[in-house]
């Protein structure tokens, strides 16, 4: 409806991204908005490299299963996670996630492989 109207769209996760995607090229509507997703899965990272999609968010599913693990860890150990620093601030366990761009995607396949 409102083809090229459209100048950004934000999805929840990559799925959503790439059928914002599909639905552009299924319109046959060649200006494409900016469009972004989360997750950086392996069709998003194609899309990002072909340049219809500006970006993904990587979540770093390693970093949160190794926080998972230390907080386990710790109270297998009889402690109390909220003591310790490392493994918690504050009750928070703070993963950090990554923009991916066209600039960073070959480096980010390479970090996922």
């Amino acid at each position: 409806t409102y083809g090229s109207e459209i100048e950004l769209i934000i999805s929840n996760n990559d799925n959503m991204a790439l059928g914002a995607l599909d639905a552009y090229q299924d319109a046959k509507i060649s200006e494409l908005p900016l469009i972004a997703g989360i997750d950086a899965i392996l069709p998003a990272l194609d899309a990002v490299e072909a340049g219809t999609m500006t970006g993904t968010v990587l979540n770093d599913a390693k970093g949160q299963a190794q926080a998972v693990f230390d907080l386990a860890y710790a109270l297998a150990q009889g402690k109390d996670p909220v003591d310790d620093p490392e493994v918690l601030e504050n009750r928070y366990v703070w993963i950090p996630q990554q923009s991916v761009t066209k600039d960073n995607v070959q480096q980010i396949r390479e970090l996922l492989q």
